[in-house]
């Protein structure tokens, strides 16, 4: 090998001497070639995200009104009351937020029940009071 003053020590080495790499050069292996570089690969085109369900709206107000109500009280009928719709709304239109919905209709029940539990036993002791009471 013999050194080139023309050639730069950057371009590659060709172990087989100088060869013309210009646009359809003929391959000793037959046939033109298209061009000094190969074919890029083929890419499959980017998946998109998969498309989640929107959260049903009566699903997340039936939980917040359950949370309310260990705040509030009162607030266990809506709570109930979304919570129902939203479970046909989720059946009916596959939506997201029926563990939402039914999470406002525990809560809702159980502040149900805590009301109706603190009337009776309010009730109860003003029957027991009043049963009680001697007169003078």
């Amino acid at each position: 090998m013999s050194y080139d003053p023309d050639r730069s020590p950057y371009d590659p080495y060709d172990p087989y001497g100088e060869r013309d790499h210009s646009y359809g050069y003929q391959s000793a292996y037959g046939g033109q070639q298209p061009g000094a570089y190969p074919p890029a690969a083929y890419q499959a085109a980017a998946q998109p995200y998969p498309v989640q369900a929107p959260t049903n709206g009566y699903a997340i107000a039936s939980l917040i009104c359950g949370i309310g109500v260990f705040m509030v009280g009162v607030t266990f009928i809506p709570a109930i009351i979304c919570g129902h719709i939203a479970r046909a709304q989720i059946k009916r239109t596959g939506q997201d937020g029926d563990g939402l919905a039914l999470a406002g209709l525990i809560l809702g029940y159980i502040g149900l029940v805590s009301v109706v539990a603190i009337v009776a036993f309010f009730v109860i002791m003003m029957v027991a009071v009043a049963g009680s009471a001697s007169y003078y």
